[in-house]
């Protein structure tokens, strides 16, 4: 009788922890219940991505993080990894459903990736959206797919793709890159020094019939010469002069009037 008296605070003790932990399932639970009738996106399946599915692809999203930082490297470079270095408005669509309608987002053209950020004031980046090809990125008026493409030397490859003109069975994407150049340093008196540098190339591919993308060329006049040759007869047929083609807008015309 006396050692069960005696064991009283224990015993009161360990009911004490029992309940916290209880209080703290529920919490969690009931978070979990709100955030999932806060979003609720659908999903192929005909279900809807709450509760730990929809936390599970907001994590993956989150976590996949490729940290750029030109400090790196010890030495200043001339240039930027972004064709626009500001975040801008944009959003996210997994499949057909939009995850956030409103995020700042910016494309790194060196990494191939999508950065995301808190504000449009924000400099270094510290996540990145999944590369997934049912994740679509928007930002601004141009949007982001990652898709397999085949490259200038016909490898196959996985990228973002921007559309860049789509109708029926014929769809046109280019593709943003930033190339890095090593410093130059002069042998001879006579040859100039370059600094570390970052180079812009933009590329235009070419989807026949959902086929895979295919290279065309980085310069206008290349690409319209690499047009399959149906579309060539068929733009000399309405007296296009493909040889005035030069700039992205003519291009986009010319593809208008042909397709």
């Amino acid at each position: 009788m006396y050692t069960f008296i005696n064991n009283i605070p224990l015993l009161e003790e360990g009911l004490f922890f029992l309940r916290r932990k209880f209080l703290f399932l529920c919490l969690i639970f009931h978070s979990s219940f709100l955030i999932g009738q806060q979003f609720n996106i659908g999903d192929q399946d005909g279900s809807a991505l709450t509760d730990s599915r929809f936390l599970d692809l907001m994590r993956d999203i989150r976590n996949d993080i490729r940290k750029y930082n030109p400090t790196h490297i010890g030495k200043k470079i001339k240039g930027s990894p972004y064709f626009n270095p500001s975040f801008s408005l944009g959003s996210i669509k997994h499949k057909e459903e939009f995850i956030a309608k409103t995020l700042y987002l910016r494309y790194n053209a060196f990494n191939d990736e999508v950065e995301i950020g808190s504000s449009p004031h924000q400099e270094k980046a510290e996540e990145a959206v999944l590369k997934r090809n049912d994740i679509e990125c928007t930002i601004g008026d141009e949007s982001y797919r990652y898709l397999a493409f085949k490259d200038k030397a016909n490898r196959n490859n996985l990228g973002y793709l921007i559309p860049f003109f789509e109708k029926e069975s014929v769809k046109f994407f280019k593709r943003k890159k930033k190339n890095y150049l090593e410093e130059t340093i002069p042998r001879t008196s006579l040859e100039r020094s370059f600094p570390p540098r970052f180079i812009e190339e933009v590329q235009y591919y070419l989807s026949i019939d959902d086929d895979t993308p295919y290279y065309l060329g980085n310069d206008i006049k290349e690409v319209v010469k690499n047009l399959p040759k149906d579309y060539i007869n068929l733009a000399k047929t309405k007296s296009i002069k493909l040889k005035k083609i030069k700039e992205e807008d003519a291009l986009h015309q010319l593809v208008t009037q042909i397709f």
